[in-house]
């Protein structure tokens, strides 16, 4: 009886200390408010409804705030707001890449910063390292948690932005309104940013990865925004018995490479 208590007692421990430590986190974390008016292409001289979305945010080196591009994209009116705050206060888009589907906002009161942390960017990730994913899912209004591990590591297509770009997937769970947020490790580092999810599959969710937010950082440096390049280079993998043949590869599979 006494050793189950002592479990028992053990496992409250490191539960609680399990949520101190993403509660650390907390403070880093900001809810979007973004009111939308998005253009029609085809009959531009027509405004489109307002529409009021929300989605999540990183608080970053510089008392920036880090985005996803999509949350923020044709906002008329941004705001921001931290947890256990009841204030909101307004936001502007300081830089926005639609291909890599980021943003960084600026928050002009220098006093919505206090008693906040910046997250620290950490590139150290591979497959099967836990994460948790911190942000404002729809179901409620307090801060959310969820914890997965990374699956894979490969480029994917960016539903916002349709750019075949690095990603990382992972299974812990991501909603509307989870977009933008931070996906932290267990040093509470930052290692990428929610995406997108697969809508016809369970699980399968993809976070913009800190090498991408590197290079978003990197480019904005002087600026402006001038993006990935594209080198409209195209390559297949070569696993047919015939073509490794055709092409002299004794051992092993290859890759054919062709542009245009």
């Amino acid at each position: 009886m006494k050793a189950l208590f002592k479990i028992t007692l053990l496992l409250s421990v490191l539960i609680t200390a399990s949520f101190a430590k993403q509660i650390d986190v907390t403070n880093s974390i900001v809810k979007v408010f973004a009111t939308k008016s998005t253009p029609n292409y085809k009959y531009p001289w027509q405004t489109s409804k307002i529409a009021k979305f929300t989605g999540s945010g990183a608080i970053v080196s510089g008392n920036f705030i880090l985005t996803a591009a999509h949350v923020v994209s044709n906002a008329k009116i941004l705001e921001v707001k931290k947890e256990n705050d009841p204030k909101k206060y307004i936001a502007k888009i300081k830089y926005i890449s639609h291909q890599a589907d980021l943003a960084l906002l600026e928050v002009r009161d220098s006093s919505f910063f206090k008693e906040t942390k910046q997250l620290t960017l950490s590139t150290d990730v591979k497959v099967r390292d836990e994460v948790t994913v911190v942000g404002y899912p729809i179901g409620g209004k307090n801060v959310s948690t969820t914890t997965g591990v990374i699956s894979r590591i490969e480029q994917q297509y960016y539903s916002y932005s349709a750019e075949k770009l690095l990603a990382i997937q992972v299974d812990a769970a991501i909603n509307s309104g989870n977009s933008g947020g931070a996906v932290v490790n267990n040093a509470n580092k930052l290692v990428g940013i929610a995406m997108m999810t697969r809508t016809k599959a369970e699980n399968i969710a993809y976070i913009v990865p800190t090498v991408i937010i590197h290079t978003f950082l990197e480019d904005i440096k002087d600026g402006i925004v001038d993006g990935f390049s594209k080198e409209r280079t195209y390559f297949s993998s070569i696993e047919n018995d015939t073509l490794k043949e055709f092409y002299g590869l004794k051992d092993g599979n290859g890759v054919l490479v062709s542009g245009r």
